[in-house]
């Protein structure tokens, strides 16, 4: 049996109902909007799912993809789902469960996928310049910066499922050696220039790129990086990091590029 309230409501039930193991009823509820996130749009609600154990109140976010024609970053919810799904399995980082992704349209408008809700905080405002939760700052960076020295330290081959993390956009990218990548995403990054033109941040990237081009650091080891490392993109609660989330830009590259990103971000703000 599964309880609807609206056409999105229906769709939802019916995927949890098809993922969720024993479900014997679904109801969906609490359907709203996340705001905030400006390359997917996410929405989330609470499924209702009764087992032969009883009835169980599952967190879930909706993540589809925006109409293409608002859409700025091309990424594809399979690709997340499998990563994320492998990050839960090979490591012991805080992400959400993937219920699974539908890539049809015409289910969700768009393609899309269902993950489990964490929990913690995503105020990170509240951990910096005095804020209410500034007493826990030391901890959750400190936890942060472990996070991503765990993540950079994983097994490559078990994270890149099928090889999609190599070049997960399509956009030309080399991931056969450190070299390859770098030369491979100068190239990318200084020949997408114009397409970024009423871009604020263009410019930023086309200098970095091209400074970087001729001025190369020390290789490094590639690793898994998440590629959108900034203070939106994890929660908190009593010291800790409860979840990394927004896995959709993530690749094989450089580690420092997430380090870099996370000062970038900084110094936007």
């Amino acid at each position: 049996m599964i309880t609807v309230v609206g056409t999105t409501e229906e769709a939802l039930a019916a995927f949890v109902y098809r993922r969720v193991h024993g479900a014997n009823a679904v109801e969906v509820h609490n359907l709203v909007p996340i705001a905030g996130g400006f390359s997917r749009e996410t929405f989330r609600f609470d499924a209702h799912v009764t087992t032969s154990e009883g009835r169980h109140v599952l967190p879930m976010i909706l993540r589809k993809d925006p109409p293409a024609a608002a859409s700025i970053l091309q990424t594809s919810r399979k690709v997340e789902h499998d990563l994320i799904e492998a990050l839960r399995v090979h490591t012991s980082l805080p992400v959400s469960r993937s219920y699974g992704y539908e890539m049809d349209a015409s289910v969700f408008g768009e393609c899309a996928m269902v993950i489990q809700r964490m929990h913690g905080s995503g105020q990170t405002s509240n951990l910096f310049n005095g804020g209410d939760d500034a007493d826990q700052v030391d901890d959750v960076v400190r936890h942060l910066c472990e996070m991503m020295a765990e993540l950079h330290s994983a097994d490559v081959d078990r994270l890149n499922v099928d090889g999609q993390m190599s070049d997960p956009r399509g956009v030309g990218i080399d991931a056969s050696s450190w070299d390859a990548y770098m030369d491979s995403t100068f190239e990318y990054y200084i020949s997408s220039y114009p397409t970024f033109a009423y871009d604020p941040s263009a410019q930023i990237v086309l200098d970095a790129a091209l400074t970087l081009r001729r001025h190369k650091p020390r290789p490094l080891r590639l690793s898994l990086v998440h590629g959108d490392f900034n203070p939106a993109n994890f929660l908190y609660e009593d010291g800790k990091v409860t979840a990394l989330i927004d896995w959709e830009n993530s690749r094989v590259g450089d580690p420092r590029e997430d380090l870099g990103w996370m000062v970038a971000m900084d110094q936007m703000s």
